[in-house]
């Protein structure tokens, strides 16, 4: 994978939530979707970090309900397309 692949990965691994901008917290989880097989190809310790933010206040406990109503409908797209990965983390 070329670094500009890995340009994604390395946003959503660096990348902190601090509650200030509702526009920072739908683009953080649109990258989220949008680069789904690219995850896939590393899904250690990304998807799990990024399931664990859309399940807090940074993701579906948002303050505005204009974006929670968007983090909810990233989140369905999130869990189809990871639900193998995500499987054995329901139990924790």
């Amino acid at each position: 994978m070329g670094r500009g692949a890995m340009l994604p990965v390395n946003l959503l691994t660096s990348m902190q939530l601090d509650g200030r901008s509702a526009t920072v917290h739908v683009l953080y989880f649109e990258i989220a979707c949008r680069y789904e097989r690219l995850l896939m190809a590393r899904p250690q310790p990304v998807i799990p970090q990024v399931a664990a933010a859309f399940l807090d206040e940074r993701g579906i406990a948002f303050r505005v309900a204009r974006v929670r109503t968007r983090i909810v409908y990233l989140f369905c797209r999130f869990v189809k397309a990871h639900k193998t990965v995500l499987s054995p983390l329901v139990s924790e």
